[in-house]
């Protein structure tokens, strides 16, 4: 968003910012306060926990092949996108973004952090829909 005038282009991108959860109107909306500021320790929590997964899966891959699930965009520093959302009280997106990092590679979550998981996206108002691709111990999958 590039104007000529460096104030245009700030407000543009500002209420660009702001608008945003908008856009997601149906998938999220913003949660109390209270409830954000739980979602946002658990998705902090839990996204340590999954990019430890991943790191491990790069160290035994070493460099993953082209198109392959661990050859995506936000993946190998997928907790700092996580962690950026997060600073800038997009909690609905980092959770996105976490869900992303579960999904792709196909990670499989232990019974407990799957219970955070839910209890993360329950909190921000997600449909239990979102997470229902994720592999999780202790419960069948399709």
């Amino acid at each position: 968003f590039f104007f000529n005038d460096t104030s245009t282009s700030v407000i543009y991108t500002l209420s660009l910012h702001v608008a945003l959860p908008i856009f997601f109107v149906g998938r999220f909306h913003r949660p109390p306060f209270d409830y954000s500021m739980k979602a946002s320790k658990i998705i902090a929590a839990l996204t340590s926990d999954v990019q430890g997964h991943l790191d491990a899966l790069y160290f035994e891959v070493g460099v993953p092949a082209p198109e392959s699930a661990l050859d995506q965009v936000g993946l190998r520093d997928g907790a700092e996108t996580v962690g950026d959302f997060l600073r800038h009280g997009e909690e609905g997106l980092a959770f996105e973004h976490l869900l992303y990092m579960i999904v792709e590679p196909d990670l499989e979550l232990s019974a407990a952090a799957y219970e955070k998981l839910t209890t993360a996206g329950t909190l921000l108002g997600i449909a239990p829909e979102a997470w229902s691709a994720v592999r999780h111990v202790g419960l069948p999958t399709d």
